[in-house]
């Protein structure tokens, strides 16, 4: 799984319940258990898709759509589209 402005630390090697050793935002502080924070999951992983079953009922706060749908629009919208090979992501212009 990838993760924007986090930075997470695990033990592959322990149990599923005890593998995260930390979780660091971009700044460097940890989380804070007191907070909310907003994630953005397509489908396939929200409905437990690749063995993410704990994301399986979590509350959707905003959604924006079918991931194909909201891919289609993009592309659509964009006057020029780019594959960047080295990173594996389209670039749309």
């Amino acid at each position: 799984m990838r993760f924007a402005g986090l930075t997470v630390t695990a033990d592959l090697t322990a149990p599923e319940s005890g593998r995260l050793i930390s979780a660091r935002l971009a700044d460097g502080s940890m989380l804070n258990h007191e907070r909310y924070y907003s994630a953005a999951v397509n489908d396939f992983l929200l409905s437990g898709g690749d063995g993410y079953t704990s994301l399986k009922g979590a509350e959707i706060i905003r959604e924006s759509g079918k991931d194909l749908d909201v891919l289609s629009t993009a592309l659509k919208k964009a006057g020029q589209i780019n594959f960047d090979y080295n990173n594996k992501r389209l670039i749309l212009k």
